[in-house]
């Protein structure tokens, strides 16, 4: 609805993220599908055939959230591609709600050998569940999240991360707004930053790989 009313008060904006329908206007974000992909070759490619994916649910009265819908595509075709089954869940956001959501598909998919999430805020709950089932990372189970290249460098073990670029998103958001104020630019400019992973100490072969 705020683009909506931006559009109906012709003023100038960026998004930092983007809508369904994105015609004419201006946003820089993070491909989140391409994301999904580059986590889970990653993890293919240490021989792990059964990959979780804990997602978010912000908001339960509105729970079409872009890159929870974006990642979701891009699991599942990168999931395809591979002929590897899908194992999707779904939680409201909270330390106990992710944690609980974690224990339940890896209690009904015990095969699990790692989970991947595009919320920095899940990372706790998964962490926790993994080791209250007297599992270890990245011996039983790898695990990639997404968070700033060093905050999660800090935790042990260090995290395999998709690193989020907020700063330079934020930065390149100004630069599209100050060249639109300026020059009155009125093509929109519309930027997907590529994902970077940084493999750090979470992820390892997958257990009882020879």
């Amino acid at each position: 609805w705020r683009v909506n009313v931006l559009r109906q008060q012709n003023l100038p904006f960026v998004m930092i993220g983007r809508c369904e329908n994105n015609d004419g206007v201006n946003f820089v974000d993070y491909d989140f599908e391409s994301a999904m992909t580059v986590a889970v070759n990653h993890l293919v490619d240490l021989g792990h055939h059964n990959i979780a994916f804990v997602s978010v649910i912000t908001d339960p009265e509105q729970n079409h959230y872009g890159p929870s819908v974006r990642a979701l595509n891009g699991y599942e075709k990168v999931c395809a591609r591979h002929k590897i089954p899908r194992l999707y869940c779904e939680t409201e956001n909270g330390f106990k709600s992710v944690k609980l959501a974690t224990l339940n598909i890896m209690r009904k998919h015990p095969q699990i050998t790692a989970i991947v999430t595009i919320f920095d805020t899940a990372m706790a709950g998964i962490s926790s569940a993994i080791n209250s089932l007297g599992l270890k990372i990245p011996q039983d189970v790898s695990f990639v999240g997404l968070g700033d290249e060093q905050g999660t460098e800090l935790t042990s073990p260090s995290l395999t991360v998709l690193d989020f670029p907020a700063s330079s998103m934020g930065y390149e958001a100004a630069k599209i707004m100050i060249n639109a104020l300026e020059k009155g630019a009125r093509t929109a400019k519309q930027k997907l930053i590529e994902p970077k992973l940084v493999v750090r100490s979470s992820t390892g072969l997958v257990r009882n790989a020879v």
